[in-house]
This record gives structure tokens, C-alpha cells and sequence, in this order.
């Protein structure tokens, strides 16, 4: 995904992202992930057993999965904003697409053990 001669892109990995935007501080710093949907989703399962101390886990998910719609339309906006190569804009946005869906299924965890906890409260 090589940009055009023209471009003024910045790229920030190996992979050629065109999201700068989003995955950097207002003063150009990489910013670091607070956390992900996936490990606060097996921390909670830990826990299942017992089905106490759950609560925090799954607002964390449903506080982390709002982060990540939040940066996903961020990198869908500073997509069409850094390039103009439409099978690019194409690709990068099938990506942010599956990350999307990948994040929501984290959430359905969130969801399920939510219910699970409430069942057996």
C-alpha cells in the first residue's frame, strides 16, 4: 500500500497505516492502549465462578468498546482526509471493519456475563 508521489501521508508503522490521528497524542506522541476488550473479558471469566466482583469488568468492556468506535471513526475520517487512492481507502476501511466487528464481539462477551452475573445474583 504504497502511497502516491504527492502524498503527504504520515506513516506511523510498518504496516503504512494512514491513521496518525487517532493513534497519537495531540503533540505527535504514540499513545499507549489503556487496555483491551479481550483481556478485561478473560479477567472476568476468572472470576465467574463466584459470580461476585464482576460488575467492573464488564463496564470496563462496554467503556473500552465506546474507546474503539470512538477511534475507529476517527481512522475512517483521517483515512479520507490523508489519502486519495480509492482502493486504499477501500482496503484500510475493510480493516477498521473487522477490528469494528472483533471489538463488538468482546462487547457480546461483556453482555453474556452480565446476564450470567444477574441470573445467579
Amino acid at each position: 500500500m504504497a502511497s502516491s508521489a504527492g502524498s503527504t501521508t504520515s506513516w506511523t508503522s510498518s504496516r503504512k497505516s494512514p491513521t496518525r490521528s487517532s493513534c497519537t497524542t495531540s503533540t505527535g506522541r504514540r499513545r499507549p492502549p489503556s487496555s483491551s476488550p479481550g483481556s478485561s473479558s478473560s479477567s472476568a471469566l476468572t472470576k465467574l465462578r463466584g459470580f461476585s466482583g464482576l460488575e467492573r469488568y464488564w463496564i470496563e468492556i462496554h467503556r473500552l468498546e465506546n474507546e474503539g468506535d470512538q477511534v475507529t471513526r476517527a481512522a475512517v475520517a483521517g483515512l479520507f482526509s490523508t489519502t486519495n487512492q480509492p482502493v486504499d481507502i477501500i482496503k484500510w476501511k475493510d480493516v477498521y471493519a473487522l477490528l469494528e466487528t472483533g471489538i463488538d464481539r468482546c462487547e457480546d462477551v461483556a453482555n453474556i456475563i452480565e446476564k450470567i452475573a444477574i441470573k445467579h445474583a
